[in-house]
């Protein structure tokens, strides 16, 4: 079975250049790589069921013990049978005392070759320790990949954070540059109608009110005339006084916008000039 596509590499095809598919999961991986969850399920089922029954391990075999397998506190990377070990460590030590008296009696000159055991015994530890590097290193390669996945969601996080800042901004400009207009448009139209139409009709008022007295020569109307002089003085008074008012708050208005636009810009600007 191929370990890319799960198909039958006898069937013809190009087992190098087919698709990756796990069989156990359907995952793009290989079916042998340690981030299939089927696998990482197996070998903590393996590992939690072999820590309870040590004795079921060859004297011979080195269990790496993942992270997620150990207890709080354990220190313990490496599960064996280390009863089995130390018979087998007893059998050597016996096999080399029969050796090397055999050799004593035998050939004072010869040296005895080491027991196949215990060469069988260095290359399986020398396997254990490759296949433990091998784990280790595809752990470290996971931390690794994990850990850009999640910077990768941050940073789009963050992106999509300023976007929202800045169409925010964008609107807050738009509805104060509508409220400006508006103001605008009132201003002008109490400037032009209100104050001006007031300012006319009691003038056109006193020009009457001044004809009518010289016409029929009485001083009746001089209350009168008096009367509309103090109200026009009083309309442009308050004219003087509103459009003051209304300078002042422009200048107002657009210091808080100048302030607002910098500290806007200082939250939505982008790390390192990006």
């Amino acid at each position: 079975m191929c370990r890319r596509c799960g198909k039958d590499r006898n069937d013809g095809e190009n087992h190098k250049m087919c698709e990756i598919k796990c069989h156990h999961c359907g995952g793009i991986h290989t079916s042998t790589d340690y981030i299939c969850p089927v696998i990482q399920k197996y070998r903590r089922e393996l590992v939690l069921e072999l820590r309870s029954r040590p004795d079921l391990l060859p004297a011979q075999a080195q269990l790496f013990i993942p992270s997620e397998c150990r207890e709080p506190g354990q220190r313990t990377r490496v599960l064996e049978n280390k009863a089995a070990q130390h018979e087998q460590q007893l059998k050597i030590n016996q096999q080399q005392q029969r050796s090397c008296i055999k050799f004593n009696c035998s050939n004072q000159n010869q040296w005895p070759s080491l027991p196949s055991s215990l060469s069988s015994h260095s290359t399986i530890i020398n396997n254990n320790l490759n296949e433990t590097i091998k784990s280790l290193s595809e752990e470290l390669r996971n931390l690794k990949e994990n850990y850009a996945a999640v910077q990768l969601k941050i940073e789009v996080k963050y992106k999509n954070h300023i976007n929202s800042i800045s169409q925010s901004w964008l609107f807050m400009q738009q509805q104060i540059q509508t409220q400006n207009e508006m103001f605008s448009a009132m201003n002008g139209v109490i400037n032009s109608t209100l104050f001006s139409t007031c300012s006319c009709v009691t003038e056109s008022l006193a020009q009457i009110v001044n004809k009518l007295k010289t016409e029929t020569n009485q001083n009746d109307y001089d209350l009168l005339l008096l009367a509309l002089q103090q109200h026009l003085l009083l309309i442009n008074e308050h004219k003087n006084t509103y459009v003051s008012h209304q300078m002042n708050l422009n200048q107002l208005i657009n210091k808080q916008r100048a302030v607002l636009g910098i500290a806007l810009n200082s939250i939505i600007q982008k790390p390192n000039g990006q």
